[in-house]
């Protein structure tokens, strides 16, 4: 494999420079258990963001749909930023 290539494997399953490194420094026949909790941390931090994600989309969502109805008044996703 190519050594680009393997940086965009390697990308995918880490998000740190020093955990890519570490990816591209394993021996495929040996180093199956590191592998493992390389995939498994980079899992965990994967589902964490996910959750960040899905928690910020539901208010957005809330508010882009009362800003479509169409109702007289001012803009809700603007006026969720003012400060009272």
């Amino acid at each position: 494999m190519r050594a680009s290539a393997s940086y965009v494997k390697c990308r995918q399953l880490a998000s740190k420079l020093d955990e890519i490194s570490e990816l591209l420094a394993l021996d495929a026949t040996q180093d199956f258990s590191r592998a493992r909790e390389l995939a498994q941390s980079r899992l965990a931090a994967l589902d964490a963001n996910i959750a960040g994600m899905m928690s910020a989309r539901q208010p957005l969502a809330r508010l882009a749909g009362e800003c479509g109805s169409g109702s007289a008044g001012p803009c809700p996703i603007l006026t969720a930023f003012e400060v009272p």
